[in-house]
């Protein structure tokens, strides 16, 4: 994925996929709209671990996954 295309998008999820020892590995996934994010998500609700909404909050987002 093209990171600075990456960190212009305003919605992030990260999944998260267990390993048999309790370690995790992160994917981090970017969208340009709720619409795509959240059904991305949906998609893959079994790993979700944050759905991000970073509009005017470049460090401090708003987290869509309660």
């Amino acid at each position: 994925m093209d990171n600075y295309k990456y960190d212009f998008m305003r919605y992030h999820v990260e999944l998260r996929k267990y390993t048999e020892d309790g370690d995790y590995i992160e994917d981090h996934f970017a969208f340009e709209t709720k619409s795509e994010a959240l059904t991305f998500a949906k998609a893959n609700k079994t790993a979700v671990y944050s759905i991000h909404d970073y509009e005017d909050r470049d460090y401090d987002p708003k987290n869509l996954y309660i």
